[in-house]
């Protein structure tokens, strides 16, 4: 699967395996409080600048990399399902060995996806958003992880089963990772909990400070973390299937049915999430200043009605 990264440097697929240079925002780390697994190279491009980039996968033996992953990339639609998804795909080409364990009730739920074994555990449904499940990490997770025996463990934050991995990773004196997706504080102040914004920092800092690393998916976030006493934060750049998203699926019957049946007008796209943290509403602004723009929007969520109002008349 090609893919092109928003960066000077190519898009690193596999993160946490890239530790030969320093975070691309870190605050000064202090002292490990544990070694961490032998650190793979970092991947390289030998191709000159402006020349199509090869990620030189295979450059060290293959590691046993434990994801754990809250919600399911699998069965749930979310921000971050493709990004695990191709993650996956990239560490499978880099000949890692992969067990991904995720909560999930659904039947059909996979068993494998790109060569990883996936143990799907008991959950229950989130009470403020019912379609995601989530699992507070039982004693399967811990069997699973000893049966394993990974040379790093990385999951996905925040979420129920934080604690849970802590302490496993700890018993397994084995280094964690942590990606943090869903930006606390920002859903306490667009959701008029901002009572709540100061706790989400302390319960940020009280988990993240604890794993060997953070991931975060912009500059903004990762500079944010840091400014409010996260350590060892790293970007993990965002990038494009070109595979997926290619000029040659161009369709004029398609761009039809976007602008209302004006494909000449200049058309705003929105795919994702329809949330109040999205700040969504900026959007009329936009259009009242882009004469004869279109709109579309695809997706669903718990703001949409509020902004079809919002959007009246647009």
């Amino acid at each position: 699967m090609a893919m092109v990264g928003f960066a000077s440097s190519p898009l690193v697929a596999t993160p946490f395996l890239a530790r030969t240079s320093p975070p691309l925002c870190a605050a000064p780390a202090p002292a490990r409080r544990r070694a961490p697994a032998p650190a793979r190279m970092a991947l390289r491009s030998y191709k000159e600048p402006g020349q199509p980039t090869d990620l030189l996968l295979n450059s060290s033996p293959g590691r046993k990399v434990a994801l754990i992953i809250e919600p399911t990339p699998f069965t749930h639609v979310s921000g971050y399902s493709n990004r695990f998804k191709t993650l996956l795909q990239y560490l499978g080409e880099a000949g890692d060995q992969v067990l991904v364990i995720t909560p999930d009730n659904d039947p059909a739920a996979p068993t494998q996806f790109a060569g990883a074994q996936i143990v799907n555990i008991p959950g229950f449904k989130f009470p403020l958003y019912k379609h995601i499940t989530v699992s507070l990490g039982t004693r399967k997770v811990l069997g699973a992880l000893r049966d394993f025996n990974p040379d790093v463990i990385h999951l996905s934050t925040p979420g129920f089963m934080v604690f849970a991995i802590m302490i496993y990773a700890r018993l397994l004196r084995v280094p964690l990772l942590f990606s943090y997706h869903t930006h606390l504080p920002q859903y306490a102040r667009s959701y008029g909990l901002g009572i709540l914004e100061k706790l989400a920092w302390l319960m940020i800092r009280l988990c993240h400070n604890r794993a060997d690393a953070t991931l975060a998916t912009s500059p903004q976030l990762c500079d944010e973390l840091v400014q409010n006493g996260v350590e060892r934060v790293g970007l993990w750049r965002k990038g494009v299937d070109t595979n997926t998203f290619s000029p040659k699926y161009r369709s004029m019957e398609a761009r039809k049915r976007l602008t209302q049946g004006h494909p000449n007008d200049p058309l705003l796209l929105y795919v994702g999430r329809v949330g109040a943290e999205k700040n969504l509403s900026l959007l009329r602004e936009v259009m009242e200043r882009i004469p004869n723009a279109r709109l579309a929007i695809v997706g669903d969520g718990p703001f949409r009605e509020t902004l079809e109002e919002q959007l009246k008349g647009t």
